[in-house]
This record gives structure tokens, C-alpha cells and sequence, in this order.
């Protein structure tokens, strides 16, 4: 698609920034369709508000990365996947199939998310059974073959870019250690620097399986809690804070405590609407979770799962958001339908009160 724009319109910084800035439209507007079609208009224009201020995903959307192509590849193959009903079965299936193609095509390491949604698609929606599931997934991986056998003849392996990402992290981590670069050969001759480790290696021999479950559980927290605190980082005063609690610890006393609270609600009095939006979106989120947990649709909590299967362990150490937004729609469905959910039930518990009244004082 780079390539084709490029070809039309000429190489140019700007063309490849607007590719990525018109597909997180198409993100904005997908994310829209399906909170409409799967949960109810509320639901839908609510998380189609979020994603258009997102301060993130704003800036990444001019930077030029594929994060939005890969997030409308997500979107869709949930859509056609979970939520779209007048479709055969049979197009389904090439539907789907060329979906999972271009996400594996685009990463590969997401084939445990594609696969782990594709088997439990079945428990979940009458849409699928398991023929439907292994004929789509040979379909999506006979269009990744070619290219990894491609890369199979020029490295000799066909996970050669999984494994090049894989060193970079285990570089991150144990850097100075024995095996592994220093943190002076890191800085002259790259993160990649180093001979050749398999993610099954990085996971299951350099970290034991307590470690992996510990560190996949808090970095999928990470993720889900850094979509909504967004509106409230960047702001500088995270920083200071830190500093007052730390003058704080070293000579505790009343007149310092109340210096210190009194800077605090001082920095959250100046960017009081992106607190309050960081706080509302927080506890919308968390509060959509429990309550879509317990609706009809609580498969969207199980592809949420998913999507950040193979993101979760690295972002315990630190992680690029970039590589987990494709989780940010999904997110905002959950903040629009909290907010819609109890929306409604102010406007029902209004119009009951208005009628307890008119009972008790009829005209």
C-alpha cells in the first residue's frame, strides 16, 4: 500500500506521514461501526470520541509507522470475525483468511493471538465452527509462507526478524551479564548486537515460569491502564511530585506535608480537564470490563486477551505503546459502554422518580 501511494503521489516524507493519518480514521471510524452494531449507539459514538482525542494517538497518527494499519487489520478481523452477522459462511472464511494473512504479513509474531481467537471463536459465537477455523487459518497462512521461506533463503531461518526483535529485549535486560554485550558495546555497535536467540529461548531459559507469568501479568496491566492515563502524562508534573514526596521522606514534617499537597493540587488545578478525563476514563474502563464481563459480548474481553499475548511479558520491562494500540478501540468500547450503561440508568431512575411523584402528588 506504501509503495502504490508513493508510486502515485511521489516519495515524500509527508505522503507516508498521511498514509498512517488516514487509517487512524478508518480506526476511528471501525471502531465506531462495531461499538454500534455490537453494543448500541452510546456505546459507539463514545468510543469514537475517545479514540479522536487521544493525545497518543493523535502524534502517533503523524508519525508514519503502520500501528493504524495493523489496528484496521484488528478491527476488521473482529468485525468479520465476531460481529458482522448477514455474510455466507464461505466468504466468511476467505474474508477472514485474507485478514489473518495480511496481520501475519504485517507482524508475524501475532500468529499466537490469530490462533488463540480463531480455536476459542467456537465456544463463544455459532458464527464458527472448527472445519471453518482450519480452513481459514491454512488460508491466512498459506499467504505468510512465501514470505517466510523468502526469508528462510536469505538468513536460513524463517523466524530471522522475530529472533532479531527477540535479541533486542534479552540485550535490554541482561546487558552486562555473562553471555550477553555490555552496556558500552550496546552504545557502539547497536541493540541487535549478539548471536542468534529464539523467543523460546528469551521466555522458557532465561527466565523461570514464575517470572513469566509475574511479568506477562503486570505488563498487561501496563497496557490497559497507560490507554486511559494518557490524557494525564506528558504534562511535567509527575516529576515534581516525585521530588516533593522524596523532600518529604528525607525531613517529614506537618509544614512540609502541607507544602507538598498543597503543590500537588496546585499541578492538578492547572491541567484539571486532563486529570478529570485520565480519572473518568479510568474508572469507565475498569467498570466496562465488569460489566461487559457479565453481557452477552464478554468474547470482546477474551480477544483483548489475545491481542496483547505477545506484548504483555515486554512490556512488564518496557515497551514502545505503538506495539499495543490495536488495543485502544477495544478499550474505548469498554469506557462507552460503562458510560452509556449507566446514562441510561440515570435517565430511567430520573423518569422513575418523576412518576413515584406524580403518583404521590397527581394534578
Amino acid at each position: 500500500l506504501v509503495k502504490l501511494f508513493l508510486f502515485l503521489f511521489g516519495v515524500a516524507e509527508t505522503h507516508v506521514r498521511f498514509i498512517s493519518f488516514s487509517f487512524s480514521l478508518v480506526v476511528i471510524y471501525l471502531a465506531y461501526k462495531i461499538g454500534r452494531e455490537w453494543f448500541n449507539d452510546v456505546t459507539a459514538i463514545i468510543a469514537a470520541f475517545i479514540l479522536s482525542i487521544h493525545p497518543y494517538l493523535i502524534s502517533l497518527s503523524a508519525r508514519g509507522f503502520r500501528a493504524e494499519w495493523f489496528t484496521t487489520l484488528v478491527l476488521l478481523f473482529v468485525y468479520y470475525g465476531c460481529v458482522k452477522d448477514a455474510i455466507s459462511r464461505r466468504r466468511r472464511i476467505v474474508v477472514m483468511g485474507l485478514l489473518i494473512g495480511c496481520i501475519l504479513l504485517t507482524r508475524s509474531e501475532s500468529l499466537l493471538m490469530v490462533a488463540g481467537i480463531m480455536i476459542l471463536n467456537p465456544l463463544f459465537t455459532n458464527k464458527w465452527n472448527y472445519k471453518m477455523v482450519l480452513i481459514t487459518i491454512v488460508l491466512g497462512l498459506s499467504l505468510l509462507i512465501p514470505h517466510l521461506y523468502s526469508i528462510y533463503k536469505i538468513h536460513g531461518t524463517p523466524f530471522h526478524t522475530v529472533n532479531i526483535y527477540t535479541r533486542f529485549y534479552a540485550n535490554r535486560e541482561f546487558s552486562g551479564q555473562a553471555g550477553f554485550p555490555t552496556k558500552e558495546e550496546l552504545a557502539t555497535e547497536g541493540m541487535y548486537t549478539g548471536g542468534k536467540i529464539t523467543p523460546a529461548e528469551y521466555y522458557f531459559s532465561l527466565h523461570t515460569p514464575w517470572q513469566v507469568v509475574q511479568y506477562s501479568t503486570v505488563g498487561f496491566v501496563k497496557i490497559h491502564l497507560t490507554m486511559p492515563l494518557y490524557f494525564a502524562l506528558g504534562k511535567g508534573n509527575l516529576k515534581s511530585i516525585e521530588h516533593e514526596l522524596g523532600m518529604l521522606k528525607s525531613n517529614p514534617n506537618l509544614r512540609k506535608l502541607a507544602v507538598s499537597v498543597k503543590q500537588v493540587i496546585s499541578f492538578i488545578k492547572k491541567d484539571w480537564l486532563d486529570y478529570f478525563l485520565a480519572s473518568l476514563f479510568l474508572v469507565s474502563f475498569v467498570l466496562g470490563v465488569l460489566l461487559i464481563a457479565f453481557s452477552p459480548n464478554r468474547i470482546l474481553l477474551v480477544y483483548m486477551f489475545f491481542f496483547q499475548a505477545q506484548t504483555s511479558f515486554i512490556a512488564y520491562l518496557g515497551i514502545d505503546s505503538r506495539l499495543t494500540v490495536h488495543s485502544y478501540p477495544f478499550m474505548a468500547l469498554c469506557c462507552g459502554y460503562s458510560i452509556g450503561f449507566f446514562t441510561v440508568l440515570w435517565r430511567y431512575l430520573m423518569k422513575l422518580e418523576k412518576e413515584v411523584c406524580l403518583i404521590k402528588n397527581p394534578q
